[in-house]
């Protein structure tokens, strides 16, 4: 199995130090479905893989990482900086942490920053695969790839040509005439898509 050693993108390291970064894992429940939790808690670990402190043992996160590991399983995590920049890897849990050095010295941090609080477990998971999901590079990345996909009201708006000027439109409605032709380079069935209901771009 190839794992992608995380310390290599500076950017990701650094939404994973900084404490107002989202950070959400993905698990599948026993029946299938899938189930997401933030986890504010999921670090960068000096071996490159990626660790977090569970609080609640009967958690569905918890039962959900041990069916993942199990069965050799893979889970998801998303993590998204404040300024918006976002990624998602996939990987596995490849150990689990419930007693000795390591667990009293997380257990005493939870406790620090909540006296009522507690430690179930520490899960360490090595990921595997990772892609940028940021809304413009998701865009940008799908515009490069597939060009017929593009509204063709952006087509018509933009430059064609390196170095044209794009056409100022007046704010009326365009001849009906201009509208058939524009129909017409339509492929059928094709209706495009906005995306402006994912924010993350995936």
């Amino acid at each position: 199995m190839t794992s992608v050693d995380l310390r290599t993108y500076p950017d990701l390291v650094a939404a994973l130090l900084e404490p107002a970064s989202v950070k959400v894992l993905g698990v599948v429940n026993g029946d299938g479905a899938p189930h997401l939790a933030v986890k504010n808690s999921i670090r960068l670990e000096h071996d490159g893989n990626l660790a977090f402190d569970e609080l609640i043992e009967t958690s569905r996160s918890n039962a959900g990482l041990v069916r993942a590991m199990w069965f050799n399983r893979k889970v998801a995590i998303n993590v998204v900086s404040p300024s918006g920049q976002a990624w998602l890897l996939s990987g596995r849990p490849i150990r689990t942490v419930i007693s000795g050095g390591e667990f009293r010295r997380r257990y005493e941090a939870v406790r620090s920053q909540d006296p009522h609080g507690g430690l179930a477990a520490i899960w360490h998971i090595k990921i595997d695969d990772l892609s940028e999901t940021t809304l413009a590079k998701r865009r940008l990345d799908e515009e490069t790839a597939h060009p017929l996909l593009i509204h063709l009201d952006r087509l018509l708006a933009e430059p064609i040509e390196a170095g044209a000027e794009a056409p100022i439109s007046s704010g009326l409605p365009e001849p009906a005439e201009h509208r058939e032709l524009a129909n017409s380079h339509v492929p059928k069935g094709h209706h495009g898509h906005n995306g402006l209901n994912g924010n993350n771009g995936d």
